[in-house]
């Protein structure tokens, strides 16, 4: 009797422990945009959070995909009501305005040196997205960026070789390419196609003729975006455009850049990553080639960065784990597996591994994430970008010089920066 009393006790001992340890099991929130049913998608749900709860037993990670449109007011109603995920996989845009509610956690001060450590991994384009008033509150979990494609065959059949890579060149290039190929007195091939007037299209010109928006401190635009430097970047366009080398697409007209490009209508265009998916698939023969984006005397190639950042919320309960998790997806192998379903990788290291070697593109897409810039780092972003956009627009459509339209967007702009 006393025996199976014992027995009994041991078998309630091991019940309730167990018990315990299932309750215990911590539950982590992740939210995202990822597609479902794309590569990336099923990827990240069914093979790299498994493997993440695999290596950290009694941990859970609950992923929620919420459509884009949807996902900024979900995102801030939910923290507002106290029931935020733990994670957060967001637009780059985001962070600044999200960190000036005080609604992120500083990731720079919550986890110090161990923070510093996985913030040297990163290329500084991206890293630069999470920074607001002194502090990270965010770390890179993908990028992209946008290079200049340039079409082989119509360079062949100009006798050129070689894509442009300065600014002198890039206008010589552009001036042979466009045609009128058959004969009937009107322009039907370009020597360039930019997409659209908006910051995204044109800083990189900007930036790679050594201008600016604004001053590194982001308390000043007068002097940066009218300064010589940007107001010549936005006259090499408004030249190549009012003198017919570039298509209409760089004001909302003409054909779209990338059927454009296979078709042989545009001898370069620019654009990310996802062009190359986007041709093929309409023009499976067709060759793709691309190069860094050309550059202005005395400057350096720079494009404009893209992706998303992951944060965490204040009011997260298990900061840690968000963080360990965070960490988990910046291991080179977790950005590799992400980089094969098309995710452009943050980590620098992964440049140097056999799968971007041998990559079709990648490989030069990561070199120009080496020097490529955010757009302004700034809560009231999307205030700055409508001004730059009229600015553009004004020049471009002759309304007025680029001297002028820079010397306004730079006053508005500093009125911009002094908003709390």
């Amino acid at each position: 009797m006393k025996k199976l009393s014992i027995f009994l006790m041991l078998i309630l001992l091991f019940t309730t422990i167990s018990s315990i340890a299932f309750a215990g099991d911590t539950v982590i929130k992740f939210w995202h945009t990822y597609n479902m049913q794309t590569e990336e998608g099923k990827t990240m749900n069914e093979v790299v959070i498994p493997a993440f709860e695999k290596e950290h037993p009694g941990v859970k990670v609950e992923s929620l995909q919420i459509p884009y449109d949807e996902f900024r007011k979900k995102l801030l109603t939910s923290i507002a009501g106290g029931k935020a995920p733990d994670i957060v996989r967001v637009d780059i845009i985001w962070v600044p305005e999200m960190a000036k509610e005080g609604l992120l956690t500083n990731l720079s001060q919550e986890f110090g040196e161990e923070f510093d450590k996985y913030k040297s991994k990163v290329f500084p384009g991206p890293l630069s997205t999470n920074y607001y008033n002194g502090s990270y509150y965010g770390i890179p979990l993908d990028t992209n960026t946008r290079v200049m494609m340039w079409n082989k065959k119509l360079f062949q059949a100009a006798g050129i070789n070689n894509p442009p890579t300065t600014f002198t060149e890039f206008k010589e290039v552009v001036k042979k390419l466009t045609k009128d190929t058959d004969g009937d007195g009107k322009i039907d091939q370009w020597g360039a196609a930019i997409g659209s007037l908006w910051p995204w299209h044109i800083l990189p010109w900007i930036w790679s003729n050594g201008g600016s928006v604004t001053n590194s401190g982001l308390t000043k635009s007068t002097g940066y975006l009218n300064s010589p430097e940007s107001v010549g970047a936005l006259q090499l366009l408004v030249d190549l455009y009012k003198d017919g080398y570039m298509s209409e697409t760089i004001v909302g007209g003409g054909e779209d850049t990338g059927a454009g490009y296979g078709n042989d209508h545009y001898g370069m265009i620019f654009g990310g990553p996802w062009f190359w998916p986007i041709i093929k698939g309409q023009f499976p023969e067709k060759e793709l080639d691309f190069a860094l984006y050309p550059h202005g005397e005395g400057a350096q190639s720079v494009s404009v960065v893209g992706g998303e950042n992951m944060i965490i919320p204040t009011t997260s309960k298990h900061k840690d784990i968000a963080w360990e998790f965070a960490k988990y997806l910046l291991s080179e192998d977790v950005q590799v597996k992400m980089a094969k379903t098309g995710q452009i990788p943050v980590v620098s290291s992964v440049v140097d591994t056999k799968y971007f070697k041998s990559h079709p593109y990648f490989g030069i897409f990561m070199e120009q994430l080496k020097t490529a810039n955010a757009r302004t780092v700034h809560p009231q972003w999307n205030r700055i970008k409508e001004e730059l956009h009229k600015a553009f627009e004004a020049a471009i459509l002759g309304k007025m010089t680029s001297q002028e339209a820079l010397d306004k967007a730079s006053n508005e702009i500093d009125k911009i920066l002094k908003m709390k």
